[in-house]
């Protein structure tokens, strides 16, 4: 009976996320994106839920040291960049990550995001910048989402 509970936990958490093959890099300079997950995600585009929130997670390799890492966000609605606030930007505090980052070794962000009620429902692009202590871009994505 145990050993069902947990296979079936397994399974849920598993199939909730998602590693999102519609992600475009958008200008990565400093780095190399390995890959990109959102949980829930059971579909492309991610269908975020308003009113719930969801866990974002990439996985990175910087081209050079980092000391510090700064998340940015926005939603383009209509190609116009609405930003999109986090929680904590700072990617080294309290997001799986540790600085400095050594050039060359891979490393998992995660962040957990509020997807308000307020946003209406429609589709749009996100774009996720991480810039590091010199402001250069070490990864830059972006993917498709529908606020459901």
């Amino acid at each position: 009976m145990i050993k069902q509970l947990i296979f079936t936990l397994l399974l849920v958490a598993v199939v909730s996320a998602k590693v999102v093959k519609e992600f475009k890099d958008c200008g990565s300079k400093d780095g190399k994106i390995v890959s990109i997950e959102i949980e829930p995600c059971e579909k492309e585009p991610c269908p975020l839920t308003r009113g719930s929130n969801s866990t974002i997670k990439y996985t990175f390799s910087p081209k050079l040291n980092v000391t510090s890492l700064k998340n940015l966000v926005y939603g383009y609605i209509a190609g116009v960049p609405v930003p999109w606030p986090l929680p904590n930007p700072e990617a080294c505090s309290g997001c799986g990550l540790t600085c400095p980052l050594t050039a060359g070794e891979t490393y998992t962000y995660s962040n957990v995001i509020d997807i308000s009620a307020s946003y209406p429902s429609l589709n749009l692009v996100i774009k996720w910048e991480a810039k590091d202590q010199s402001g250069g871009i070490v990864v830059c994505w972006t993917v498709p989402v529908s606020l459901e």
